[in-house]
């Protein structure tokens, strides 16, 4: 009777210590996404709300069916009708990097991409604001304030447009985010230095592929975001510290 039970405390242990432990990454900090900034990023945000319940995986929810009331902003690969459903992702594994929508809630999504299994992306999986809750009356809580629909619209056209010569040398891949950073003249010592993060789906689906040569694209940012870096006093530095200057959007097109 020792035997077995030893047996069997044994083989529970092996089996504990040999199964795969699935670990969810939080956000950086300093990748996180907010209102603002996410829905600059968003190549599609949509206005429905969630009809059934979450498709059973293995290891959980995958996905849930998400009824479309209205086009915010974008497009998607194919044109979407009032009243179509799509699916949207929910949980990877048993990681909440979905759209963590409860059961007919009407909400607004920030839609960043679309998975290899069809299903759409939050912006940077998550990493941002995911959804609005939207109220009985039709407003939706934007920061600190209440704002209708028409007011939304207006707040999701973009601040501005630019065109810009990106350069494979001075692109860099973030594939967990899904954005790409472009750093121009970043091998160049100097003051001052301009960096922009973009969506990765929205430069892959404009240019077909990552660019291997350098490629005019226009691309859609928001406002900047300046910061300034203070090396220690005993190394060169210019009066005030290195600033650089922040945009983040999305690649809508080529000039």
């Amino acid at each position: 009777m020792r035997t077995t039970l030893m047996s069997a405390f044994l083989t529970a242990l092996i089996l504990l210590v040999w199964s795969p432990v699935f670990a969810c990454e939080p956000c950086p900090t300093d990748k996180t996404l907010n209102l603002e900034q996410t829905h600059k990023a968003a190549s599609l945000v949509l206005l429905g709300a969630r009809v059934e319940a979450p498709t059973k995986t293995a290891l959980g929810p995958e996905s849930i069916d998400f009824r479309v009331d209205r086009v915010l902003k974008g497009t998607a690969d194919t044109p979407l009708s009032v009243g179509q459903q799509i699916a949207i992702n929910y949980l990877d594994g048993m990681c909440p990097y979905g759209f963590m929508i409860e059961p007919g809630a009407s909400v607004i999504i920030f839609i960043g991409s679309r998975g290899a299994k069809g299903a759409y992306r939050p912006v940077r999986d998550g990493c941002g604001t995911t959804f609005l809750p939207v109220a009985a009356d039709g407003t939706v809580q934007w920061g600190g304030e209440h704002i209708g629909m028409d007011a939304v619209l207006e707040r999701l056209r973009p601040t501005q447009r630019m065109t810009l010569t990106l350069d494979p040398a001075e692109l860099s891949y973030d594939e967990r985010l899904g954005v790409c950073t472009f750093s121009p003249d970043s091998r160049v010592r100097r003051a001052r230095y301009t960096k922009y993060i973009l969506d990765l789906a929205s430069l892959v689906k404009v240019l077909g592929a990552r660019p291997k040569a350098p490629v005019k694209v226009v691309v859609e940012v928001g406002p900047a975001e300046r910061s300034t870096y203070r090396p220690p006093p005993t190394m060169p530095q210019p009066t005030g510290g290195f600033e650089t200057t922040l945009y983040r959007g999305v690649v809508v097109g080529r000039p």
